[in-house]
């Protein structure tokens, strides 16, 4: 009894050991971080202020601004948000060699991964804004499937640290349709996904509704409009009933409806008018094509 005492001690000390590891770790990285932002912080802003002091004594006006803390911190510590709006991160190696690498998800494999210098860095200097720096333009290679890109990364003067600024390739738009669908529908539909990754919104709504005409058309759809023919599509089976409530509530099918009709086409279509065509003919072609397709296959032997 007193050993069995004795090991369930023991398992309760380890897991408070754990936790509090856990957490003090955290505090620790959080307290790191903050502290490294107000170093960063300040090594920014001495020299804007010593340039600020060499305009006046020249008796002209500055033109970089000065960060406050609160601007400063927010950037820096924009890990803390889950939607970072950086594509990519950038990890400072060697400040005197000009060396940083890139982290972020690969434009030609699609993974997460680590970008290396293998050529470069071209170097000039360039105003940032805040204050002179320099521009790195650099040649870098995935280190997961060796692809290469054009990496653009930034420095304030005297500062030791790089900026992420943009990279090249910015990736490529996933425009794949299942096999199962008609090419005529499918190509339609892909150029459709392709519209959207630019935000092109019109012209996503244009040809989502082109391959649903050319899918109503292809299943011979009873009706002088989009509306009666999704209708007929429902009442024979092929969408369901949602599907079908769905293509009535957005915009997909126009104002008018008709055959052919994109005279609703205009600058009051919306990015949620796009996303919601997106779904409708992702579900559509699911329905249609795709689910039938698998369910006409023999079950394996």
């Amino acid at each position: 009894m007193r050993l069995a005492h004795r090991d369930r001690t023991r398992g309760s000390v380890l897991v408070e050991f754990t936790l509090s590891a856990t957490f003090f770790v955290a505090l620790f990285l959080g307290v790191w971080q903050f502290g490294y932002g107000f170093y960063i912080y300040g090594e920014v802003n001495i020299p804007l202020t010593t340039y600020k002091k060499d305009c006046m004594l020249l008796g002209q006006a500055p033109e970089a601004k000065q960060l406050s803390v609160i601007e400063f911190l927010c950037g820096d510590l924009a890990f803390l948000w889950q939607e970072w709006p950086m594509p990519m991160t950038v990890t400072t190696l060697n400040v005197d060699e000009h060396r940083f690498s890139f982290n972020g998800v690969c434009p030609h494999c699609g993974r997460a991964a680590c970008f290396m210098i293998v050529a470069g860095p071209y170097i000039e200097e360039a105003d940032l804004g805040i204050g002179t720096g320099y521009k790195y333009v650099a040649a870098m290679q995935c280190q997961g499937c060796r692809g290469h890109i054009l990496g653009l990364a930034t420095r304030i003067h005297n500062v030791p640290r790089f900026q992420y600024l943009i990279h090249y390739p910015l990736g490529k738009p996933n425009d794949s349709v299942d096999p199962n669908v008609p090419e005529q529908v499918r190509s339609s539909f892909s150029e459709a996904l392709r519209c959207r990754w630019i935000k092109a919104f019109q012209a996503t709504v244009l040809m989502c509704r082109r391959s649903l005409q050319i899918s109503c058309d292809m299943e011979d759809a009873k009706g002088k409009d989009l509306f009666s023919q999704i209708d007929d599509l429902a009442k024979r089976g092929r969408i369901t009933g949602p599907l079908r409530n769905m293509a009535q509530r957005i915009r997909l099918l126009g104002k008018i409806g008709a055959h052919g009709d994109y005279s609703d086409i205009d600058t009051t279509i919306t990015e949620d008018d796009a996303n919601d065509a997106i779904t409708f003919m992702r579900h559509y072609v699911e329905h249609v094509y795709v689910l039938p397709a698998k369910l006409a296959k023999k079950p394996d032997a």
